[in-house]
C-alpha cells in the first residue's frame, strides 16, 4: 500500500481565546441560482486587525483512496460553478441568455471591454509609482541598501532580545 502525505493549509480566525477555521465553500456560502460565491473575509465578518493563523495540516491516505476523492472532485467541478467576487459576464445564465436580446449582450459585452480599458490605465499608472519605490529602496549610492541594512539591524535586535548574540 503506497501512502501519500497531502500538505494542506488552513486558515484560522482568532476573535478571542478561540478558533474557526475559515473555508472556501461551507454550508453558509452564498448561491445565486447555479452559482456558489466563494467565501471571503467579509462573509466571516472579519475586522482590520483581526488575529488569522495559517497553518499546515497533513493528511495520509492510501494512493487508491487519493485518486478515488480525486476522481470525485473532478465530478464534482464539472457541474459546480464557483466565482469570488464578481460573477464571469461570459457565462451567462441559459435563462438569460435564452430571454435576453442582442442590445443586452452587446452591452454586456462594452461593460467588460470598459473594465479592461480602466485596469490597464490603472496598471500604468500604479507601474510608475512601484518601479520607483523598488529603485528607491534597493538602488542607493551606498554598499547596502536600506531595506537590507534595516532587515539585519532588526534580527540584531531581536537577537539581543532574546540573548542569541
Amino acid at each position: 500500500m503506497v501512502l501519500l502525505v497531502i500538505p494542506c493549509l488552513s486558515t484560522e480566525w482568532r476573535p478571542g481565546s478561540t478558533g474557526q477555521i475559515l473555508s472556501d465553500m461551507d454550508l453558509t456560502s452564498q448561491t445565486e441560482g447555479r452559482w456558489k460565491r466563494l467565501n471571503t473575509l467579509a462573509h466571516y465578518n472579519v475586522r482590520d486587525n483581526a488575529t488569522l493563523v495559517l497553518s499546515r495540516v497533513l493528511h495520509t491516505q492510501s494512493f487508491h483512496q487519493h485518486q478515488d476523492s480525486h476522481d470525485e472532485k473532478n465530478a464534482l467541478l464539472e457541474d459546480d460553478n464557483t466565482f469570488h467576487l464578481v460573477r464571469p459576464t461570459d457565462e451567462i445564465d441559459e435563462v438569460k441568455s435564452k430571454r435576453g436580446s442582442m442590445k443586452d449582450k452587446a452591452m454586456t459585452k462594452a461593460i467588460t471591454e470598459i473594465y479592461l480599458t480602466r485596469l490597464l490605465s490603472v496598471k500604468g499608472t500604479l507601474q510608475q509609482f512601484v518601479d520607483n519605490f523598488f529603485r528607491s529602496v534597493l538602488c542607493t549610492s551606498s554598499a547596502v541598501p536600506p531595506a537590507v541594512k534595516y532587515f539585519f539591524d532588526f534580527l540584531d535586535e531581536q537577537a539581543e532580545r532574546h540573548d542569541n548574540v
